[in-house]
Formats: C-alpha cells, structure tokens, sequence
C-alpha cells in the first residue's frame, strides 16, 4: 500500500504542476492578447494620424533690412552728382574718400562724416557730403544704420 500512496502522491504532484503550466500559459496567452490588441491600437493611430493634413505653415512677414550692398548701389546711382564736384577738381590724380554716413529707418540720412581723405580741397569733400546727405534711402525695419562708404574718384569721375 505504500507504494500505491507513494504513486497516487506523485501523480497528484504531476497534476498539480501541468495545472501551473497551463495556468502559467493562459495568463501568458492573455497578456500576448492584450499585446496583440495594444499594438493594433497605436497602428491605428498613426495611421489615423498620417492620414491628417499637415499644418499649413503660417508666414512669416519678412523683416525689410537696408544692407551694405543696398548703400552703395543707392550711392553709386549718384555717380552723375558726385562726378560733378570732381569735374571742378583741378587735380587729376586718384583721390579717395572714406564716408560715414548714418541712415534712419524712414531713409533719411542724418549724419555725414568724411573720416578719411586724399582729397585736400574742403569744398569738395562738403559738395560730396552734401550729396550723400540728400540721397534718400529706402524705408526699413529697426533701428538707424550706421556704415562706411569707399569712394574712388579717377580721371575726373567715380569709379566703382
């Protein structure tokens, strides 16, 4: 009889342990189910989300800025005025003039300096900043600016 005890037990253990194991693989299986529908759910949303329009980008106004460039194309459009201060030159020689000039954002020139000059006559050099002084500038957005012109004048004109 005790050996009959000894198989009933371990029959039991062996009936207890493919219950664990089939308990063990139902939970798995559930888990592996709401894995399986979780990850049904994000693909829908992306692809619901692709299937959006995009945002239409708003734009943006752009800021009106007066560059370096812009000065001296402005400047050179003067040629004709500028030559005619050096016309009067009797000296033929290449002169050159550095020019500060300060420009407010309505495009107004406020403020002409001539900082450096091979040119001596003091009429002159007043003429050409009298000249630079009237041109007006385009509008345009910020503060005044503030830059330097080169000016090379040769054989009685503005060379560019």
């Amino acid at each position: 009889m005790k050996k009959e005890n000894v198989i009933i037990s371990f029959l039991v253990i062996i009936i207890l342990i493919l219950a664990f194991g089939i308990a063990m693989l139902y939970e798995s299986n559930k888990r592996s189910e709401k894995f399986f529908a979780d990850s049904q759910k994000l693909l829908a949303d992306v692809v619901a989300t692709c299937k959006q329009p995009a945002a239409i980008p708003v734009p943006v106004k752009a800021e009106k800025k007066l560059l370096r460039d812009d000065i001296y194309r402005i400047v050179f459009s003067h040629q004709v005025e500028l030559n005619n201060f050096y016309s009067k030159q009797k000296d033929a020689k290449t002169n050159r003039m550095r020019i500060a000039l300060e420009i407010q954002n309505t495009g107004t020139v406020t403020d002409v300096k001539v900082v450096e000059s091979d040119i001596k006559n003091k009429n002159a050099s007043e003429c050409v900043t009298s000249v630079i002084k009237s041109i007006q500038f385009p509008t345009f957005d910020g503060e005044s600016v503030t830059d330097e012109v080169y000016l090379t004048f040769d054989s009685r004109s503005l060379i560019k």
